[in-house]
């Protein structure tokens, strides 16, 4: 058989590897990288051979669950010849599951009773979890057709929610002839567009067990797991933070259900109790002490206090911020190539002290908007080299004497959410773009408690995408990253591209 995985549960993923390699040292492990590369492919190459990595770039954070439908259809598309596994990246497998196959399925998965999970959300109650599916190479046109009609499904959703991909599990397989909402070890056949298609349950307790819950299921601890799904994140960092011969050790009692020991079972929930209540203590306390720092550190919380301190800690600012004008380039071209020339007028919004990403391009025309020109000259660090320079000491929601419809390329990186008001400066840059001419955009997307001095806007990717609909913008590409992938900021961070209507 094959597997298929995708996500960014890295250290469950490693120890999940280095186990197939043992229990399937022939298979075939599939990895579609939504991640531009932050996986340690060499490392994992070393933990397991068989692995094979597909270049994914169209998923982000809004489609996440859809992408993970269009992978497994086109890892089986791919693959037919062997069963296909697929497992999120918060499972690993223990022991092998060649009990599972047969001839009398096409599709498998796991049958849970957490029925009334997200049932005001969605209107279907939970009985199937879709974090680990089963395809059966059996009848290979069957298991694809279903893959297939999966897909046609969560295509229809406008926004792609985060429940989508098991919510259309659920009601693909509540249209079979047989009631499988019951139990696990049930088999029933739907009708897709003609064609009957087997679907089977499997028991949750043994395929997609959830170690170490607080409330059990009745008779949780009646079977021996055979694969752990940790899915809450305090039990995905709870199994970083063990150190390897531990996690060997915890997952071999989970496997034996802690020796069907009532006691044993109890001293293992107390000291998972408290580390869960000291994370989340530890995430509170470190939000509001960052945020008190924030207060009383009046000098360095301006523009021009950031980039004083930031000059003295450096050796070398120019060379620092131009290594970094790289990487935000880096990272935009994969978006949509920039296409450099000496008939490009070219403008950067809010560039700091060398320019932003000015010094690292050629075109006919560079202008630097920046509203503390002066302060940097002042302090002597007004770096920018570029000799066809013109600069405009104004802010983005002013943009005062920049002529409208005259640049081909705008650029801001980490910057126009340092104002008072974005979607003014969104309606501004929007103005001086020329029409059908594109708008490079890096900026953070804050919460309310990870606002400060500088950062007084708090939103969202999805009041972004709304808001560049209603300014007129066509989003040409955009990925959203749990952290800023140029470092040092830990922020969720928009990195997008915006083309200007052309009719407008």
């Amino acid at each position: 058989m094959n597997f298929v995985t995708m996500g960014n549960c890295y250290s469950i993923l490693e120890d999940c590897f280095y186990r197939l390699a043992k229990l399937y040292p022939d298979s075939k492990i599939f990895i579609y990288d939504w991640d531009d590369g932050k996986y340690d492919f060499k490392r994992l190459k070393r933990i397991n051979n068989n692995i094979v990595i597909i270049n994914w770039p169209d998923a982000n954070e809004t489609n996440y669950m859809y992408q993970k439908v269009v992978c497994i259809h086109d890892c089986f598309l791919k693959n037919q010849e062997e069963p296909l596994v697929y497992f999120d990246s918060d499972v690993i497998i223990t022991e092998k599951i060649d009990e599972i196959w047969d001839e009398t399925w096409d599709i498998g998965v796991t049958w849970r009773p957490d029925y009334t999970y997200k049932v005001d959300e969605f209107g279907i109650e939970h009985w199937l979890n879709a974090g680990v599916l089963f395809i059966n190479s059996v009848k290979k046109m069957n298991s694809l057709k279903f893959l297939e009609e999966w897909k046609k499904r969560c295509e229809k959703w406008s926004e792609k929610a985060w429940w989508l991909d098991q919510v259309e599990l659920i009601k693909l397989f509540s249209e079979a002839d047989k009631d499988l909402s019951k139990g696990a070890n049930l088999t029933g056949t739907i009708n897709v567009h003609g064609i009957r298609l087997r679907c089977k349950t499997f028991h949750y307790c043994i395929y997609n067990f959830l170690p170490e819950m607080k409330e059990p299921y009745r008779e949780y601890y009646k079977f021996k797991p055979k694969i752990l799904h940790f899915k809450s994140t305090w039990r995905k960092r709870k199994f970083e933070l063990l150190p390897e011969k531990l996690r060997k050790r915890w997952i071999k009692l989970i496997k034996n259900n802690y020796d069907n020991n009532q006691l044993i079972k109890n001293l293992f929930y107390t000291p998972n109790e408290i580390l869960r209540k000291y994370l989340k203590f530890k995430k509170y306390f470190t939000e509001k002490f960052k945020k008190l720092l924030s207060t009383l550190n009046f000098k360095r919380e301006t523009e021009i206090g950031y980039w004083k301190t930031k000059n003295k800690k450096v050796k070398n600012l120019y060379s620092h911020e131009f290594s970094r004008g790289k990487d935000y380039l880096t990272v935009f071209n994969k978006l949509l190539p920039i296409e450099e020339g000496d008939n490009k007028v070219i403008a950067d919004i809010g560039p700091g002290p060398i320019g932003g990403v000015l010094d690292c391009l050629n075109a006919k025309e560079k202008w630097a908007i920046e509203p503390i020109i002066s302060e940097y000259k002042k302090d002597n660090i007004w770096l920018c080299k570029s000799e066809n320079i013109t600069l405009r000491e104004t802010t983005c929601e002013e943009m005062k004497n920049v002529p409208s419809e005259y640049f081909d390329y705008v650029f801001s990186m980490n910057a126009i959410d340092h104002g008072g008001d974005i979607v003014l400066c969104l309606q501004n840059i929007y103005k001086i773009l020329k029409k059908g001419e594109i708008f490079y955009l890096h900026v953070h997307c804050r919460t309310p408690e990870q606002l400060n001095v500088l950062h007084r806007q708090s939103f969202d990717e999805k009041l972004l995408l709304d808001w560049f609909r209603k300014i007129g913008f066509e989003l040409k590409n955009y990925k959203v990253y749990e952290e800023d992938p140029i470092p040092t900021n830990r922020y969720r961070t928009f990195v997008g591209v915006l083309k200007k209507n052309e009719g407008k």
